[in-house]
């Protein structure tokens, strides 16, 4: 009888101990059939204890095939033998290949091996079919440029996709291999109606449904992107796929009410002909180009028409009629009849968009009180309609400069005396701008008398240091109190819940005085009297004399052995 309980009591622990894993991969396709250009998915799954090692897939003439990587998931299973406590960690591995038809055919994707530790698994190979894209009567798929069939690099291009449809489909997804880096953006004031969205490429846009054409639907939305790499585009290289209803069948569910039961098949169906061709941009380009393709609207205006000498002006350009402004347009610094004049910082704020303008904002201070205006800025551009480079040019700004009556500090160290000298000037050069007057001299000699500035930054420096010592000292104590347990209070903690546990009246004191004790392993290592104990618990338990522990003796056994 002894024997059976003793089985009955191993015999989860000896099933855990088998291998539950298949002995194989499982190898799946997301659909066995697809077109050219269409993307299916192939995977390889397998449950292990240990990372496995795929092999890469062989190439195969005629697919494209590309890893996207592996998924894992984790499964923690933990069960009580014996009274011991055992963690089981199981993982699920999915390695995934996108696999893209590129011409006709039936093809056999081989098999791959799969290693786990020293053992070699093998895939099964899988059978893909890629069939020819063929129009049909019932859908059209038409793309047409607005700006025709000929655009420059750096143009805007508004394209119109139009779907044409004479039978229920559902939601369309439609494919526009354009050039890489080529970003698709809603037209604007095209506004999503009750036909809802449609998914091309990546995004969703607003799409309107047009008057019927000969009992034919039809729905179109508009796109907007920039021209970016020279080339020719072939239109018929786009698709639209989607589900269509092949037929209805009504039938009567058990509430009398007609029930449709429609029927569907995979549609994929290529672009009309068509072509947009890029062009590269003529060559020599002028020095001084700005980037823009189009001819665009320039306006300049300054929060001030009169100013003292050294005064801050705040000078704003902004951008109209034109898509894709360059941020790094020319800034004035670099235009010869604004530095001449005005002191201008090396950076300036990022170009804003403010209701589809591209709005550049500078702040410029006059150098002398011979300035009588903010002079004209130029912009050289690319006009696609002549072909040509051209120059388009924001208008002056009068401005009236006086000479200042008191300069303070900060505007003497400001002043720059000229473009070919980028440092701090002299007093004495600023002496020769400024107008002579007692304040600004007392100033100017008050500036040469200063020589004690670099003492102003060690005292900051050794105040920062001493305001730094506290902060360290109490990330370091916050360290400290969160590092792992010891040795001692791992002992302490032991004792504090065996006593708990002692002044506890249930019948499963012995199972919780054993798994207390599983969960200290580091003590038992250095506490002989642990594992006596433990034992003496385990032949009490499961010889049926309970009764005869004494569990107060164990605890002073254990607290005379944890000193």
């Amino acid at each position: 009888m002894k024997k059976r309980f003793l089985f009955l009591l191993l015999l989860p622990s000896f099933l855990t101990a088998q291998a539950a894993f298949p002995q194989n991969v499982s190898t799946s396709l997301s659909r066995s059939e697809s077109y050219v250009g269409e993307t299916v998915y192939l995977s390889f799954s397998l449950q292990t204890e240990e990372k496995p090692v795929l092999k890469p897939l062989r190439a195969v003439l005629g697919l494209k095939i590309e890893y996207q990587g592996e998924n894992v998931s984790t499964q923690v299973t933990t069960t009580i033998v014996n009274g011991r406590r055992q963690t089981r960690t199981v993982y699920q591995y999915r390695f995934t290949y996108a696999v893209t038809g590129e011409k006709p055919g039936v093809y056999i994707i081989p098999q791959t091996t799969v290693s786990v530790g020293d053992r070699e698994m093998s895939t099964s190979p899988a059978k893909l079919t890629v069939k020819e894209i063929e129009r049909n009567e019932k859908y059209r798929l038409i793309l047409r440029v607005e700006n025709g069939e000929r655009v420059y690099v750096g143009e805007s291009v508004d394209l119109t996709v139009e779907l044409e449809i004479s039978s229920e489909i559902g939601t369309p997804e439609i494919e526009i291999p354009f050039l890489n880096g080529t970003e698709l953006s809603p037209v604007k004031n095209y506004t999503e109606t009750d036909a809802g969205n449609i998914k091309i490429n990546d995004g969703y846009f607003p799409v309107k449904r047009e008057e019927a054409v000969r009992s034919r639907a039809v729905f179109s939305a508009r796109l907007r992107f920039a021209a970016q790499t020279p080339g020719v585009y072939s239109f018929d290289e786009a698709r639209a796929s989607f589900r269509a209803v092949t037929s209805v069948r009504e039938s009567v569910d058990i509430f009398g009410r007609t029930v449709a039961d429609k029927q569907y098949e995979s549609v994929v169906i290529p672009a009309e002909s068509g072509q947009l061709e890029i062009l590269a941009l003529p060559q020599p380009q002028p020095a001084n180009f700005s980037g823009i393709v189009g001819v665009p609207r320039l306006s300049a205006e300054a929060d001030l028409t009169e100013a003292f000498v050294g005064d801050p002006i705040t000078y704003r350009l902004t951008v109209e009629g034109v898509e894709n402004v360059p941020s790094d347009l020319p800034p004035l610094n670099r235009i010869d009849s604004f530095e001449s004049h005005f002191r201008i910082p090396e950076h300036h704020s990022p170009a804003m968009n403010e209701n589809g303008k591209t709005v550049f904002v500078y702040t410029i201070r006059p150098l002398s009180a011979d300035v009588d205006e903010i002079p004209a800025y130029p912009c050289v551009v690319f006009n696609p309609e002549s072909e040509s480079y051209e120059t388009v040019t924001a208008s002056a700004l009068p401005l009236k400069v006086n000479p200042s009556p008191a300069l303070v500090e900060e505007q003497i160290e400001e002043f720059s005396f000229d473009s070919a000298e980028r440092e701090k000037v002299s007093m004495e050069k600023i002496e020769n701008l400024l107008p002579a007057n007692p304040s600004a001299s007392a100033l100017l000699k008050k500036e040469s008398r200063f020589p004690y500035r670099p003492l102003f930054w060690i005292v900051y420096a050794v105040s920062f240091v001493i305001a730094l010592i506290p902060i360290a000292a109490a990330v370091i104590l916050c360290l400290r109190k969160r590092r792992s347990p010891t040795l001692a209070s791992r002992k302490r903690e032991l004792l504090q819940r065996f006593e708990s546990l002692l002044r506890r009246n249930d019948g499963k004191k012995l199972e919780s005085f054993l798994n207390l004790l599983n969960e200290y392993d580091d003590v038992k290592a250095v506490c002989p009297v642990c594992s006596i104990i433990e034992d003496e618990v385990e032949r009490a338990l499961f010889s049926g004399s309970a009764g005869e522990f004494d569990a107060g003796v164990a605890f002073a056994r254990l607290k005379e052995g944890l000193r």
